[in-house]
């Protein structure tokens, strides 16, 4: 476990979410606006991203990498902070009426108002800029691809000083063990037969699924389709590292 890995772990693991191969996530905005509005948003600590093509390193040559899709967020609380079904209803009614009246060309991918205030869309460079700046709309997220590690046996010790690495010393000798906590970890799947991870299904893993199949990739179109299984048994280990360092108990004690 690397020194970048500390902010993952709160908590005892009971919960996984599993996805093996490459996944696809939300980064830092990457917004199309005015200089003001940049400046505006690095005063906040938000990092922004040029949307126009940046000259390729050794070459020069321009090279348009933005995506494709992205996740457009608004402002207010999703439902379960209090949002409600009727209030988010309407304003994603008031986002098309203005998107239309603006003439923007976008197509709506998928819905989101539980967890998250937005919508994930497909719309070109020019268009998520326009989108940016409509009323109601707070940032705008790419969807990019994140390749998942390189399977490796090769633990280190580094997991003996996760305590330590994470602060969680601190915590726990305030009392905080993390008894009562559900985890959620999205990752490559969880080997929930590991004995310091409870040593079968339904111990200290209670529920999880797998949510593409051992065989997507995000970047190759014929592996892109995701063919979901019920098991979330890990393909690749790395999730079951995860997973221990947050709620190992065994020959490990996760943080």
């Amino acid at each position: 476990m690397g020194r970048q890995m500390r902010w993952l772990y709160l908590a005892v693991l009971v919960l996984l979410l599993a996805a093996c191969g490459t996944i696809q996530t939300a980064k830092d905005p990457a917004l199309d606006i005015s200089a003001d509005r940049a400046s505006s948003l690095a005063a906040r600590g938000q990092q922004v991203y040029p949307l126009n093509p940046l000259p390729a390193p050794g070459t020069g040559e321009m090279v348009d990498e933005t995506p494709d899709f992205w996740f457009v967020e608004f402002a207010g609380p999703p439902t379960v902070k209090g949002g409600s079904q009727g209030a988010l209803r309407s304003q994603r009614a008031a986002f098309r009426r203005e998107a239309a009246a603006e003439a923007i060309e976008f197509e709506q991918r998928f819905n989101f108002d539980r967890l998250f205030n937005g919508l994930s869309v497909k719309a070109s460079a020019s268009e998520i800029g326009k989108i940016s700046r409509l009323p109601g709309v707070v940032a705008v997220y790419p969807v990019v691809t994140i390749d998942a590690p390189e399977p490796s046996t090769d633990i280190g010790i580094d997991m003996k000083f996760a305590l330590d690495m994470t602060g969680a010393h601190d915590a726990q000798e305030m009392g905080l063990t993390g008894r009562g906590i559900r985890v959620a970890v999205m990752d490559t799947g969880i080997d929930y037969n590991h004995p310091d991870l409870g040593g079968a299904w339904g111990n200290r893993v209670v529920a999880g699924y797998d949510f593409v199949g051992n065989d997507y990739h995000a970047g190759i179109p014929e592996r892109s389709t995701p063919q979901p299984k019920v098991s979330p048994m890990d393909c690749n280990g790395h999730g079951t590292h995860v997973a221990g360092t947050v709620g190992a108990d065994g020959n490990i004690t996760g943080v």
